[in-house]
């Protein structure tokens, strides 16, 4: 029988590409090189973190194509909760649609900080 690898795959250009076992990171390798690369929950968790607010439109700009299904993701994850509220944004067909905004705000703010590790403070 064969044996079978389970994660790296060749990608583009002869790089061999693996998932990390948590999930967050994905390696990058090319001979002697390792390059890790965020996930698209790590990075819309940061960008959250530095108070950033996203919908459908921003968030597709910044690679993250299913925005609602991050923001469950990152909830049940993180136990961080986003706030939310529905607004209407002008479409490319000149148009109204509405979407929900997402953002944090006051403890969650603070825990998504934490969990993005952006809250490093310095020992005096």
């Amino acid at each position: 029988m064969k044996e079978t690898k389970k994660n790296p795959t060749m990608g583009v250009a002869g790089f061999q590409e693996s998932s990390s076992d948590n999930g967050h990171t994905k390696s990058v390798r090319n001979k002697s090189t390792t390059k890790l690369i965020p996930c698209k929950l790590d990075t819309m968790l940061r960008r959250f973190a530095q108070g950033e607010k996203h919908h459908r439109f921003t968030a597709e700009q910044v690679a993250d194509h299913c925005l609602h299904s991050t923001i469950a993701s990152l909830q049940k994850k993180h136990g961080i909760y986003f706030d939310r509220m529905f607004i209407k944004v002008r479409n490319r067909f000149g148009t109204d649609t509405h979407v929900k905004l997402y953002w944090l705000e006051g403890e969650n703010l603070e825990k998504a900080r934490k969990a993005a590790g952006l809250d490093r403070r310095v020992a005096a």
